[in-house]
This record gives C-alpha cells, structure tokens and sequence, in this order.
C-alpha cells in the first residue's frame, strides 16, 4: 500500500500524517507514509493541501482534516 501526503510541510500536513499513522497503528498495518512537498507535485492536483493519496487515489483533499476513524476506513477499503 502506498500512502502520500501532499503539502507544504505545513501543520495540518503534520496533523494528517500523524493521524494515517495512528490509523494505521489501531488497524495493526505497516505501510510507509510518503510526504510530498513539492509544488509540482502538489500542483497536478486542482484541491488544496493537505492531499491524502492511497494507492494512488485522492482520498481526501483541504480542510477540515479527516478523523483517524474516517482513514481506517479508507485504509480498510484498500484491502
């Protein structure tokens, strides 16, 4: 599982990888959490950071940032 988290490095972008990583931990998975702050990169997507890609697909996009509870299930839905 390949999960990215798209931003300038700001606070929510910390607050988003934390929360994929406590998900990831309450659902007992190991995947790398990959951060990408890159305009460019950031830039291919038309929403606003913090983005949140599993497996390639934008799962979440911009404010407010989502509930651990609400990445598990992302995360459980990408097997």
């Amino acid at each position: 599982m390949e999960i990215k988290v798209l931003g300038p490095s700001c606070v929510n972008c910390l607050k988003l990888e934390l929360s994929v990583a406590q998900a990831l931990k309450e659902l007992g998975r190991e995947a790398k959490i990959i951060k990408v702050a890159e305009e460019k990169e950031i830039a291919k997507f038309s929403e606003s950071p913090p983005i949140l890609l599993i497996d390639g697909r934008m799962v979440h996009a911009g404010l407010p940032l989502p509930k651990t509870e609400k990445i598990m299930e992302w995360l459980a839905q990408r097997g």
